[in-house]
């Protein structure tokens, strides 16, 4: 005969700490010599409050690009609560237009640093390009009234 015993068992656990990024794309557009503004939100998905919940700059920074964070940091994330950290970028004006990559992290007393990279797309600004744009169809529009006028003689 076999005998059989069971036993139950309970876990206690103390407390969770984690935060997440809720965020869904790291994108933002902003002109050659102009800024831009990122929202940056954090989630605190655990069990605990978590402290000194900070968001920063990692790796190097483009050359002609200025970072800075507002908040740096926050004392304290209560359970479910969030935060928004606002990143703003600016570029000078001999900057080239395309893509380009700033590494962030996020982490606080108790939790693992969190990376993410935000994408930053600088472009020309448009005005210029669209005053060029009415130039030359101003010229093909003049062309062709004295091209109509005059005729070929």
């Amino acid at each position: 005969t076999s005998i059989s015993e069971t036993v139950g068992l309970t876990l206690n656990v103390l407390g969770l700490y984690q935060v997440s990024i809720t965020n869904t794309n790291f994108y933002t557009s902003l002109n050659v010599g102009g800024q831009g503004t990122f929202s940056l939100t954090v989630r605190n998905d655990g069990t605990q409050v978590v402290t000194n919940v900070k968001a920063a700059v990692t790796g190097t920074v483009p050359d002609g690009f200025t970072v800075s964070l507002e908040p740096t940091s926050v004392s304290s994330l209560k359970v479910d609560g969030e935060v928004t950290f606002t990143i703003t970028v600016k570029t000078e004006s001999d900057v080239n237009a395309g893509n380009y990559y700033i590494d962030f992290n996020v982490r606080s007393d108790q939790t693992e640093a969190k990376s993410f990279t935000l994408r930053v797309e600088v472009v020309q600004e448009m005005s210029w390009m669209l005053y060029g744009g009415v130039l030359i169809v101003i010229a093909v529009v003049g062309l062709f009234l004295v091209y109509r006028r005059f005729g070929r003689r």
